[in-house]
Order: C-alpha cells, then sequence, then structure tokens
C-alpha cells in the first residue's frame, strides 16, 4: 500500500498512475483547493480512479483528524506525528521554527509506537540508531554530530556503545512519565540539559501551558 498525497496535483497524478498501473495498491489524498482549477484536478481524480488499484480520499494533510481516521480505517498499525528540531540548516531559517506551545499540540496526535518505541523504563528510542552518508553512526540523525563510530568497525558493535536512558534518570516528575518516556532527549539537550524536560512534549500532556 502506498500513500500519494496531492494526488491531483501534477506530479502526484503522474506518480499515482505510475504505480497503479504497475498493479500497486494506491491510496490518493488532495484537499483540492483553488491554487489553480479545481476541474482540472478533478479530471485526474476520475483518470485515477478508474484504474482498480488507486482509491482516493478527499483529504486536507492539515487535517489531523481525518489522517488518522483514514489511517485507522486501512489498519495501519503505527502513525508518528513530530515537530523538526532546531539544528542544522533549521538554524539559519527562524521563520520556519515551532515554538513548544505550538508544536506540541501537533504531538498528541499519532498512535503505535512507530520508530519512536522504547522498552518499560527506558526513554525513546532504546532501538534505535541512525548511520549517516559518510558511515557514522549515532542515537539518531540529531546526534550526528556525535558520532559513536562507523560502520566499518560492525553495526552491532556500535549499537552497543549507544547507552539506553532509563526513565528514572530524568529530571521529570509528572505522572505521565511512562506514557510519553520522557519525550525526545536530543529537543531537552537544546533547552539546556539532555536528561531535562521536552517542553514539546509538556506541552503535548498540558503539564505546560503558553504562558510559562
Amino acid at each position: 500500500m502506498i500513500l500519494v498525497t496531492g494526488a491531483a496535483g501534477f506530479i502526484g497524478f503522474h506518480v499515482a498512475r505510475e504505480l497503479a498501473e504497475q498493479g500497486r495498491e494506491v491510496i490518493g489524498t488532495d484537499n483540492i483547493n483553488d491554487y489553480y482549477s479545481p476541474q482540472l484536478k478533478q479530471d485526474r481524480i476520475r483518470e485515477l480512479e478508474a484504474l482498480s488499484s488507486f482509491s482516493f480520499h478527499k483529504l486536507d494533510l492539515c487535517d489531523y483528524d481525518g489522517m488518522e481516521k483514514l489511517f485507522k480505517g486501512l489498519g495501519i498499525k503505527d502513525w508518528t506525528v513530530d515537530v523538526p528540531c532546531i539544528t542544522g540548516r533549521l538554524k539559519e531559517n527562524p521563520e520556519f521554527h515551532i515554538r513548544p506551545e505550538v508544536g506540541g499540540k501537533y504531538l498528541r496526535y499519532g498512535y503505535g509506537e512507530g520508530l519512536h518505541a522504547g522498552a518499560p523504563g527506558y526513554a525513546c528510542g532504546t532501538h534505535l540508531m541512525a548511520v549517516a552518508a559518510d558511515g557514522k553512526t549515532a542515537k539518531c540523525s540529531f546526534y550526528a554530530d556525535s558520532p559513536v563510530g562507523s560502520i566499518e568497525e560492525g553495526l552491532r558493535a556500535n549499537w552497543q556503545r549507544i547507552k539506553p536512558v532509563r526513565l528514572e534518570s530524568l529530571n521529570c516528575d509528572c505522572h505521565f512519565l511512562s506514557e510519553c518516556r520522557g519525550g525526545c532527549r536530543y529537543r531537552a539537550l537544546l533547552s539546556g540539559n539532555e536528561l531535562g524536560k521536552d517542553f514539546y512534549r509538556c506541552h503535548s500532556y498540558d503539564i505546560l501551558h503558553s504562558d510559562e
């Protein structure tokens, strides 16, 4: 099953058609806005719907409730919604920064464990390890500037160098800790303390409010 967003647009339409003609099961979404001719977009969707392996859902990607309903209806087991950490090129473009009180609202969506799964008693992503294009390995891609080794040494050897973070070691004392697993350690690091609070997660659970 392949999800193609913006399926009524020029690129989305051609990608969806190519995949569907290959016999792939394609789910297309689009909000059919009036950025340019809605009629042209509707004509494209009708052409796609003539293909037996394509189905269309009129949805806006900003409609998180609608997206969640769609995914659950399709039997999707995991859906992760996250906010970007202010690192890399994002540092140079503050207009794209998302404040914790805003980003926290988006973190309320999503279900299942997904990539952020953690073992009981441990923080987010106990099984994760990222491999960069240059072969360096790190806890996750956000920690690329602090590699633990390289793939030449073997993935298992690198992964074993990454120390999992126990929830009891975090400077968090709310009763949601076992549920949120302390949120993102890199976001906490950006706030000054890797073992401190992830303020985005705190806002998602209404532990903090916009005036704090």
